[in-house]
């Protein structure tokens, strides 16, 4: 089976704004919420107000190895693009790099996803 990969790219033509980096073990692509809260009320109940679901309510955290041109091209991205297009397995999607950290042999990036452009 061949490595899994994700795309991070600029949004706007920029040759030094795109990325492909294969995804190891550990990262998470994120979990199903609905969009739910509970109000206590007086009578000692609850009221639910359920909002409903979307893909876009995840955080995506990606763990890549380490290389200095991923991290250069990852931080540009991080520090220069409010919003950047991303390709997971599930679809194509507009968001931003919430964070960006490098440690001793990978590096850490987390994504809030805004808008899906296509499956």
């Amino acid at each position: 089976m061949s490595q899994p990969y994700i795309g991070i790219s600029s949004i706007t033509s920029d040759t030094a704004g795109n990325i492909m980096v294969p995804w190891l073990p550990g990262s998470d692509f994120g979990t199903s919420e609905r969009r739910v809260s509970r109000t206590k009320t007086l009578d000692g109940g609850v009221i639910l107000s359920d909002g409903g679901w979307t893909t876009l309510d995840r955080d995506v955290t990606i763990i890549t190895r380490y290389s200095e041109d991923a991290l250069t091209v990852l931080q540009h991205l991080h520090e220069d693009k409010t919003l950047v297009h991303i390709s997971l397995s599930d679809g194509y999607f507009k968001g931003t790099i919430k964070r960006l950290r490098s440690t001793e042999g990978e590096i850490k990036i987390t994504i809030w996803l805004s808008e899906k452009l296509s499956e």
